[in-house]
């Protein structure tokens, strides 16, 4: 069976920024988002940019997929906080949420 890999962005609004490694006493933020998450590896980018590859062993292209990642932002201030998923070249969905 042949690993297939996706890959895309999510970026937040800018109301809201993916925490650093300030936030983590003995860990980082990379081991954080990837310890809660199976088959995914995390970069970050930016204060609103990570970098998410999935991976996952799919025999054909029939099988739909879900991959879910935590949100681990610090609000900047009073309303809401916004998702973008960027799929870049992938097969994954574009949305805000």
């Amino acid at each position: 069976m042949e690993e297939t890999s996706f890959f895309y962005f999510v970026k937040t609004t800018k109301n809201a920024k993916w925490l650093t490694y300030k936030h983590f006493s003995s860990s980082t933020f990379k081991k954080e988002m990837e310890s809660m998450c199976e088959d995914i590896t995390i970069e970050r980018f930016s204060d609103t940019i990570v970098e998410v590859k999935a991976y996952n062993g799919m025999p054909n292209g029939t099988t739909e997929l879900m991959f879910k990642i935590p949100i681990l932002v610090e609000v900047k201030g009073e309303g809401e906080v916004k998702l973008q998923i960027d799929p870049k070249a992938s097969d994954v969905s574009g949305e805000t949420y």
